[in-house]
């Protein structure tokens, strides 16, 4: 029941996560505001892990390295996303990002003892068809769509996946370890290395800082990181008590959906029949999963 009402939340976060990532990539202009903007959700969320690290907590060393790897992943994933989504669609990028399970779930075979059925292997194997019918159709729809565009959805894909599996890692690994603790040293370290970018940028591109986060790029960016936190947060604690296969796939899978549904209502972004076949199938693919 409670890891019911954990995912349950999850989503929930999505699908907010959703509507105000979109909304603050079409406020940024370029790279600099890009660091800037995503140093500022990666501060906050530093600052929201910090208020909840236990009084007198001493045990900061054994999380330092799992959550290192975490914090360098999640600045690599973000960066790949965001810059995908300014040459895509919102249900593409969301989907690559998504895809990165498939690294916590076939580790997980080898480092915690969680089995893939022939099933769930049929399962991811549809997530990544549905992935290929969605690429085809942003081709179609943004015709910017280049190798470029690729990449940096691959980066995206391999990126989420480790900071899944550093999640998962964590919480096997550090069973007495904080939560708070990993979210504070992974956040922390994510906020470090855009903060270092970020001044470079604002350097080379000799612009005035005041001038790079207008009043848009605040409010989204604190919405975005007020559920980025919790998303991170609760996946975090939930990865001790739910398999790896059930707990990504239904998580980073069921964001698939959500993006769909976000970017037709708010967005007016197109669903042909090919991008809806891929959708279907990515549902499929969750059902089979999950059941399975």
């Amino acid at each position: 029941m409670k890891a019911a009402g954990i995912l349950g939340v999850i989503l929930f976060c999505k699908v907010i996560q959703s509507i105000y990532t979109k909304r603050m990539s079409i406020c940024i202009g370029g790279r600099t505001q890009l660091l800037a903007g995503t140093a500022y959700q990666y501060l906050l969320c530093t600052l929201l892990a910090a208020a909840l690290l236990p009084a007198g907590y001493k045990g900061l060393g054994e999380a330092a390295g799992i959550s290192a790897v975490g914090g360098i992943a999640l600045f690599s994933s973000t960066l790949c996303g965001l810059m995908a989504l300014k040459n895509g669609t919102l249900l593409l990028s969301t989907l690559f990002g998504s895809a990165g399970l498939i690294i916590p779930c076939f580790a997980g075979i080898f480092l915690f003892g969680e089995p893939l059925s022939v099933w769930q292997c049929f399962g991811i194997a549809g997530l990544i068809y549905a992935a290929y019918l969605l690429v085809d159709c942003s081709r179609q729809i943004y015709k910017g769509f280049s190798v470029k565009s690729l990449l940096y959805l691959l980066g995206a894909f391999f990126s989420n996946g480790i900071v899944m599996l550093s999640q998962k890692c964590y919480a096997l690994y550090v069973p007495e370890g904080e939560v708070s603790v990993f979210s504070f040293l992974a956040f922390g370290t994510a906020f470090l290395l855009l903060g270092m970018f970020g001044c470079f940028e604002i350097r080379r591109a000799g612009v005035r800082p005041q001038k790079v986060m207008t009043k848009e790029l605040f409010t989204y960016g604190a919405a975005v990181a007020i559920v980025l936190f919790v998303i991170n947060y609760l996946a975090t604690e939930a990865s001790a008590i739910v398999p790896s296969v059930i707990l990504f796939s239904l998580v980073n899978g069921g964001s698939t959906i959500i993006s769909a549904l976000v970017a037709a209502i708010f967005y007016q972004e197109p669903i042909s029949r090919k991008s809806a076949v891929g959708i279907v199938v990515s549902i499929a693919a969750l059902i089979v999963i999950n059941t399975f």
